[in-house]
């Protein structure tokens, strides 16, 4: 719960800024600010999505479905070329990866990852989408040749809405 509050307050302080700022503004430059109050609703409005969904997932353990990974992941190596066609996205895939999940959810890690690794990843290097077994679980890797994490935040980086 500390960790939602926390990341309620980020973009709820800065809709108050837009907020009072508009307030004071004249006519024209309540115009200006007008997308970045949207914006900033937006971005509230789909964390807000966000923290319903992981707490949906939480609770419900019993809805989740079969995957085949293969497919899915072909389709979002698919849709990272397309929204960058610059950056060659590499699928190696283990046939018959199999598992009891939420695709969804799946999908949306990955294509984080995918969209994360294209905005540090230079032009001209592959990246790198790999799913495997490893003993009894399956390890999905994205890997790009950017600059990387600093060590110090590495520790941080499996905790929920931790940026």
């Amino acid at each position: 719960l500390r960790d939602v509050s926390h990341e309620l307050r980020s973009p709820l302080a800065r809709l108050r800024i837009a907020l009072a700022l508009a307030e004071r503004a004249s006519p024209e430059e309540r115009e200006r600010l007008w997308p970045r109050l949207t914006r900033e609703c937006d971005r509230l409005e789909a964390l807000i999505s966000e923290i319903l969904v992981l707490a949906r997932v939480d609770a419900d353990n019993a809805s989740a479905e079969d995957v085949d990974l293969t497919p899915l992941l072909r389709t979002l190596q698919k849709d990272a070329q397309l929204s960058a066609p610059e950056q060659m996205v590499q699928l190696s895939a283990e046939p018959e990866l199999h598992l009891k999940g939420w695709p969804t959810m799946i999908e949306r890690a990955v294509d984080n990852l995918l969209r994360n690794a294209q905005r540090f990843n230079p032009v001209g290097q592959p990246i790198e989408l790999s799913a495997r077994h490893q003993g009894e679980r399956i390890l999905i890797s994205v890997r790009d040749h950017g600059p990387g994490v600093e060590a110090e935040h590495l520790s941080q980086l499996g905790e929920p809405f931790y940026r």
